[in-house]
């Protein structure tokens, strides 16, 4: 019978992700007394209490929300993590803070994990320590709809706060163990064709990977293979199990269950030691309980249910670090388990079936696994490589069965040779060789059509009603599948029928750092204002967050695409843009030989009026701030003002054109070059929003050019603070919604007070 203390507990946890706010301290003793009180009467509302309990004391324990460092620079003594991710000349680290050396604010606990931004960042390993000197940082991120949730995965990985290395210098060279045994592995691996996949695979170190990699592995949804997870840990270990168990009863039978259970002693080790070389990282060590839970509770007959035997795989996990709810491992993994659970539950009652029975038992695993995680992956990175069926049915056997085994093999043999200083490439010879097919489809995939779908939320929302229609047909009952009928019917609904409506117009700011982006979206529509800054050969807002943000909206063309001038903040990532959406018309005067450009004149865009206001003539040169292109959108008696990055020059050479506006995005985003009194008189906007970044270097935008457009009656919003905001336009009304506080207001997208977020002036 199911645990309804611990379904109820894993059922509150898991909800934590749709909260507002996690349970203020005042009402902690509340719930726990309440919980305890109901623990033999009313066990599964015990659980909800105590699992809403556990993760609120769980953040403020681990996160500490409330806390500000301030503004001065502080020193610490840390430990290297490990190296994060970088952009252009700079580099984030992760690290552990072991020893401050001042005095740090009550609460602050040395263990604090925080992510560094270091420019110029030397070579650093994992193991080290170094003295630092620290300017702290809010947690946030760039917020937008379907874009990726920076913040969300920092406290997924426990980090509590962000810093900017000001000095730094090291005290000691990393002496652990498991540092030096990867440095050996990866000298001994520089000679191989993969050795990137081989270090993944090995130590789970994936910033050896090319961004095309990256690319190919999300297109054919088999990243899964290369991130040491659930899949590979219970691969070591059936294969360590069923060889000792083989040995085992080959030279030592016994009718007893003594080799089972030493073959489980040694599969359990064995797993333990994969998760230690792989650095133990949250995900691995969530996959590593789940995993030792199961096989211990395999062990125990009471525990033949494999339902039940999954709850308390949750169960434990989620008490162990009820923040995986925020990361994609605990997902996947728990999927990846729940899936073998459920396709062999009957795997043990056949023990001796023979040949056939259990080939047809491997291939019903392998396609129950492929399509199931390729329906998760779909849910977490809002699209479907529709080749990742396939692939994950011939690869996910090739790397359990080839890959893996030929992988733990050369590092066996690596463990004995290398205390004899002898070259070890040759041992990883056979599992280069073994990934050679799978980097030769990975190619492949790119080229076919069709590689990647990308969801729209509608789309995405209605796949959710999959599983659960699944699990009520294979209750097997009239009623049961009646319900399933019912919950496919809203999937084939919000994917074949438009939600949109002809009679508004939308108008979305997007947040994209220091930067703009603004897409319209009218009837079936859009068009797109600016594109983001881009930095180095690897890092655009475009690919980060407006792609991603369109194909969450269902829009693939874009009948716009207006770039007002040539800084980076404004026209970054117009490649990007051009590679991934299909543009009918680009218009701007910048140096593009497909743009047409941007002259004072009016088009008719379904029921919009576009009116091209500035430039008059074509500037001179390079296309600066006052050559802008300035754009009115108006229909329904509603308008939109976006004049790029116009200052008081221009703004004063158009006033005689110039039109009110129901909403404007305040020029040059919010400086004193810009928004004169004059300009702001003639506009009158009702709204006004201020495209900056949060903290930004430049201090925009300026207290006294937002007081300036306060005083004349205009709402004012900052995208750095709210994140992506969206204005309908329906009649008279204009309703507004930011992502923290309307579009996704959840705890864990507020802004976390541990430094100063205000902007520098």
């Amino acid at each position: 019978m199911t645990n309804p203390f611990m379904l109820g507990f894993c059922a509150l946890v898991l909800s934590a992700l749709l909260w507002p706010q996690l349970l203020p301290w005042y009402l902690i003793p509340v719930t726990v007394l309440g919980g305890v009180g109901l623990l033999r009467q009313k066990p599964l509302l015990a659980g909800a209490l105590l699992g809403a309990t556990w993760i609120s004391l769980y953040v403020q324990y681990v996160i500490q929300p409330e806390h500000h460092w301030g503004n001065e620079p502080v020193s610490v003594e840390a430990e290297i993590i490990s190296p994060a991710s970088g952009r252009s000349d700079w580099q984030h680290i992760d690290i552990r803070i072991v020893k401050p050396q001042l005095i740090l604010p009550p609460g602050v606990r040395v263990s604090q994990k925080v992510r560094l931004s270091w420019k110029e960042a030397p070579l650093v390993q994992a193991g080290e320590r170094w003295r630092l000197l620290l300017r702290f940082k809010a947690i946030d991120s760039v917020l937008n709809q379907g874009g990726f949730n920076g913040q969300r995965q920092l406290l997924a990985k426990h980090i509590g706060a962000r810093a900017t290395v000001l000095r730094a210098e090291r005290l000691a060279p990393s002496t652990a163990f498991r540092t030096v045994l990867v440095n050996r592995l990866d000298t001994g691996l520089a000679s191989l064709s993969h050795r990137d996949l081989l270090q993944a695979l090995l130590s789970g170190d994936r910033n050896e990977f090319a961004p095309e990699l990256w690319q190919a592995l999300r297109i054919s949804a088999t990243g899964h293979l290369v991130t040491i997870s659930g899949l590979h840990l219970s691969v070591v270990a059936a294969w360590i199990y069923g060889l000792v168990f083989f040995l085992l009863q080959r030279f030592f039978p016994t009718p007893t269950r003594r080799n089972l259970l030493l073959a489980m002693v040694f599969a359990a080790l064995a797993v333990i030691g994969y998760g230690w070389l792989a650095g133990m990282g949250l995900a691995t060590q969530r996959a590593l309980v789940m995993l030792l839970l199961l096989m211990l509770l395999s062990l125990m007959k009471r525990f033949a249910s494999p339902w039940e035997r999954l709850l308390w795989a949750l169960f434990f996990v989620l008490l162990w670090d009820p923040l995986a709810i925020l990361g994609g491992g605990l997902w996947l993994s728990f999927c990846a388990i729940a899936i073998i659970l459920l396709t062999v539950e009957n795997a043990l009652a056949s023990e001796h079936s023979g040949i056939r029975m259990r080939l047809k038992q491997f291939l019903r695993l392998q396609l129950a696994l492929s399509l199931g995680l390729a329906l998760v992956q779909g849910l977490l990175f809002g699209g479907l490589g529709l080749h990742g069926v396939w692939m994950n049915l011939l690869m996910v056997p090739w790397f359990s069965l080839v890959v893996i085994p030929l992988t733990m093999a050369g590092l066996m043999g690596a463990l004995i040779l290398m205390p004899l200083d002898l070259p070890i490439d040759l041992l990883f010879q056979p599992a280069n060789a073994a990934l050679w097919p799978f980097v030769r489809l990975l190619d492949a995939v790119q080229t076919l059509p069709l590689a990647w779908w990308p969801l729209a939320d509608a789309q995405g929302a209605a796949l959710l009603f999959v599983p659960l229609a699944w699990m009520l047909w294979r209750l097997n009952s009239h009623w049961s599948r009646w319900l399933a009928t019912v919950f496919v019917l809203p999937l084939l609904l919000a994917v074949l029928v438009s939600t949109r409506s002809a009679d508004s117009w939308r108008a979305h700011v997007l947040d994209v750092g220091q930067g703009l982006a603004v897409v319209v979206e009218q009837d079936h529509g859009a068009l797109l204002y600016d594109t983001g800054a881009a930095f180095g050969d690897d890092f655009s807002y475009a690919e980060r967050v407006i792609v991603p943000f369109l194909h969450s909206r269902g829009i693939s063309r874009l009948d716009y695409l207006i770039v007002s001038h040539e800084d980076n903040d404004h026209a970054g990532g117009l490649e990007v843009i051009k590679r991934n959406v299909a543009v009918d018309r680009l218009i701007s005067d910048g140096p593009w030989p497909d743009a047409e450009p941007c002259r004072p004149g009016t088009l008719k865009w379904h029921a919009l009026s576009l009116s091209f206001l500035w430039p008059a003539s074509q500037p001179a040169g390079r296309v600066g701030n006052n050559g802008s292109c300035v754009l009115h959108i108006g229909g329904g008696g509603q308008s939109l003002l976006l004049p790029g990055d116009i200052e008081r020059e221009a703004e004063l050479a158009m006033m005689a054109v110039l039109p009110s506006a129901t909403l404007l995005v305040a020029p040059h985003h919010g400086s004193r070059t810009s928004s004169g009194k004059e300009f702001i008189a003639r506009v009158q906007p009702e709204k006004t929003v201020f495209a900056a970044g949060a903290g930004n270097r430049y201090g925009f935008p300026k207290a006294d050019i937002v007081e300036r457009y306060r005083a004349s009656g205009s709402a004012v919003y900052v995208t750095g603070d709210s994140g992506q905001l969206s204005f309908e336009f329906d009649g008279s009304q204009v309703r507004v919604r930011g992502y923290r506080s309307e579009l996704a207001p959840f705890w864990y997208n507020r802004r976390f007070g541990v430094g100063d977020s205000s902007n520098p002036e």
